[in-house]
């Protein structure tokens, strides 16, 4: 992740991504999670920080085929629809510590 952004913005929330309570994290924005394993679908348990509170989502990413796909956050209805308060067309910029933890906020 050397010399790039600590920080994306993801702006492509479509209404089957709201109906499962998901964010997808497209190629250009994957260099600021865990790899993927091309053939290996895996899915990591991420640390996330909204406000002053703490919570775990996982991210999976990689498929069965081999092709690069985007990465999926799955933020459950909670973080995604109460929390957050995202819906379809949402923006929602993703900061990641060099500790690890990645900061959510609804823009």
């Amino acid at each position: 992740m050397k010399g790039k952004p600590r920080s994306i913005t993801i702006n492509n929330v479509s209404q089957n991504d709201a109906d499962k309570y998901q964010v997808r994290i497209v190629m250009a924005h994957k260099y600021l999670f865990p790899s993927e394993k091309p053939g290996e679908p895996q899915v990591f348990t991420l640390h996330v920080r909204i406000g002053k509170q703490d919570y775990e989502v996982d991210y999976k990413i990689g498929s069965q085929d081999g092709k690069e796909r985007s990465g999926i956050l799955r933020l459950g209805s909670q973080l995604f629809r109460d929390v957050l308060k995202l819906n379809k067309n949402s923006k929602l910029k993703i900061s990641k510590s060099n500790e690890g933890v990645y900061f959510l906020k609804k823009v």
